[in-house]
């Protein structure tokens, strides 16, 4: 299979990430979890790791560091840190 470029990666995490957060996947058996969140971290681990080329990939990097913290309920703790970083990867996401 080829390898998506990083914009896509990421948009597809983002999406796997909604996915794996939703009632459907509790209908996942475990093999399927293990398998999903593999393919999801190893996006992240190449987003971690690569640096964006293109502002598109910067955009869609951003977009899946906003929905990670989102998703573990980091935006919840309202530490105003935390929040700045937010809202700094909405506004190169172009979610603002």
């Amino acid at each position: 299979m080829r390898e998506r470029d990083l914009a896509s990666a990421c948009g597809w995490a983002v999406e796997q990430l909604g996915l794996m957060d939703s009632e459907a996947s509790h209908c996942w058996n475990n093999d399927r979890l293990d398998a999903e969140v593999g393919r999801y971290n190893a996006v992240v681990e190449r987003a971690t790791i690569e640096p964006a080329a293109s502002p598109e990939e910067l955009r869609a990097k951003a977009a899946l560091a906003f929905a990670a913290l989102d998703a573990a309920g980091t935006l919840n703790e309202a530490n105003p840190d935390v929040m700045l970083a937010a809202a700094v990867l909405q506004e190169v996401a172009g979610r603002t």
